[in-house]
């Protein structure tokens, strides 16, 4: 292990002081579970408790090879001493368990990044000008040798080689790598004079994508592409392209790539309205169309958004998540959305869809931004703090969990909405359909007056078969109406609920 300081550690935010840092080198320690319930994390609806405190800074997720769900937190208060938690879960988010090693002493981490490398799960993370990498499993830790770091971005290729792209104190965007899992950086190099990367990578490849801005610019976005060439090595591809000119404010931006469909998702405005809005390219980003409206209601502040790209069965295209904040109104309107397009159709995403059961909240002095995890089979799940019985917490929800769907088969030929069984039923029951197309499906759920009371079913889908749990255990008993809706096809079927 390196020694990284050797004197007193004191952490400036421009928002936040931390007064209580501990002298000493930053470095994995034990965690302190004196003030940590490790074994009650109750289900609150569909919302799993992660932790039972509202982090003090970034958060961030990852899925590791073996399956392994790995969170990091910020956090100086629940485990005394310590700076960095980690939470896992081997069931795709169920429990949840804190993991026995944190990173000390007490600080806060102005960027988090969990990063998945072949069998190494990786959390980087900057403290002040000096980004630290830790490997979850073996305890490894390595400070990277760049000084005077500002905001970056990481990401691992399909040889497992790791990129950084980092501003520099001078206004400027450098880069380096590592084909060592991290142990080495090197192959460094001045990428643009400008400031604020973000850093992304293909799903479908090794092309790497940084998107910057002038300094003290706060609309203007500009796109550059590099491809690898070998482990650790990339060249440039291309000139860059300015997706975005100068207007509006922008101030969160990120790019996300399938083959040759390209995402540029950001948001426009200022609090409290702003909107999340989509630039889309079908030729590798060469050009990009007029912006797509993904969360745009003038009587809410939208931002925060997360997105992932997904590869499943049925699924192949980008996820992405927001935060609604419906200023002035009850905070139970505060929600996690989501919306979902295909690579077959990029621009055609699916209905917005609530999924949190608890308030959600933001806090731009903390900058804890939800963070979205892809699962197996079309799955996904949000890590988001929200607030129960008064208190901030952090949740994980699933969308499976959400709509209980199963793949039957891919056979069908035609358009079918089953009756219910058992019915009448108590609490649960089960809802099988069928679509002959590839399109976005809804199935809602109503009571007699009509108000939709939920939403099972709403996002692109493919050609087949499929079953849905529904759990009523929050309704009264009544009859109730279940719609489908796909593509030109609809129609409704009746059930009764008896407790």
């Amino acid at each position: 292990m390196k020694h990284i300081y050797t004197s007193l550690l004191l952490i400036f935010f421009s928002v936040l002081i931390i007064s209580d840092v501990h002298s000493g080198e930053i470095k994995p320690g034990p965690v302190d579970y004196t003030n940590i319930k490790t074994n009650d994390s109750p289900v609150w609806g569909n919302d799993v408790l992660i932790m039972d405190s509202e982090p003090e800074g970034p958060i961030s997720g990852v899925r590791a090879s073996n399956g392994t769900i790995w969170v990091a937190v910020n956090d100086t208060t629940l485990s005394a001493g310590r700076g960095l938690l980690f939470y896992t879960s081997t069931n795709d988010g169920n429990t949840w368990a804190l993991h026995p090693t944190a990173i000390q002493p007490a600080f806060l981490a102005s960027e988090i990044f969990m990063v998945k490398a072949g069998d190494s799960t990786l959390c980087f993370f900057r403290v002040g000008s000096t980004i630290y990498r830790f490997n979850v499993v073996t305890n490894s830790f390595v400070t990277l040798p760049e000084a005077s770091v500002g905001p970056f971005g990481v990401v691992a290729s399909s040889t497992n080689s790791l990129y950084i792209f980092f501003q520099s104190a001078v206004n400027s965007i450098r880069r380096t790598s590592s084909a060592d899992y991290g142990f080495t950086w090197g192959n460094g190099g001045l990428v643009t004079s400008n400031t604020r990367p973000t850093l992304s990578i293909s799903a479908t490849g090794d092309t790497l994508t940084t998107m910057y801005r002038p300094a003290g610019n706060t609309s203007a976005i500009t796109r550059f592409r590099y491809r690898e060439t070998a482990p650790g090595m990339i060249a440039t591809a291309g000139p860059s392209v300015a997706v975005l000119t100068a207007g509006t404010e922008r101030d969160q931006y990120n790019y996300y790539m399938f083959g040759p469909i390209h995402w540029v998702i950001y948001t426009e405005g200022v609090t409290p309205n702003r909107d999340v809005k989509a630039l889309i390219s079908t030729n590798s980003g060469l050009n990009f169309g007029t912006p797509v409206d993904v969360a745009a209601d003038p009587n809410k502040d939208e931002y925060w958004f997360a997105g992932a790209i997904g590869m499943g069965l049925s699924f192949n295209g980008l996820d992405l998540t927001w935060l609604s904040d419906t200023a002035g109104t009850t905070a139970f309107q505060d929600r996690i959305f989501y919306r979902g397009t295909s690579y077959t159709d990029p621009s055609s995403f699916s209905g917005a869809f609530a999924f949190n059961q608890n308030p959600v909240t933001g806090s731009d002095t903390r900058d804890y931004k939800p963070s979205v995890i892809e699962l197996p089979n079309s799955d996904l799940g949000v890590i988001f703090v929200a607030t129960q019985g008064g208190n901030k917490k952090l949740y994980w929800d699933r969308f499976s969990s959400v709509t209980n769907i199963s793949n039957n088969n891919t056979n069908a030929e035609s358009y079918n909405l089953s009756q219910n069984y058992p019915n009448p039923f108590n609490p649960s029951t089960t809802i099988e359909f069928a679509i002959p197309n590839s399109e976005i499906v809804s199935l809602k759920v109503f009571d007699v007056l009509g108000k939709e009371v939920a939403t099972l079913v709403n996002k692109k889908m493919e050609k087949g078969s499929y079953s849905v749990n529904f759990n009523a255990s929050k309704l009264t008993s009544g009859v109730y109406f279940y719609k489908l809706v796909s593509g030109n096809f609809t129609t409704v079927k009746r059930m009764m609920l008896v407790k």
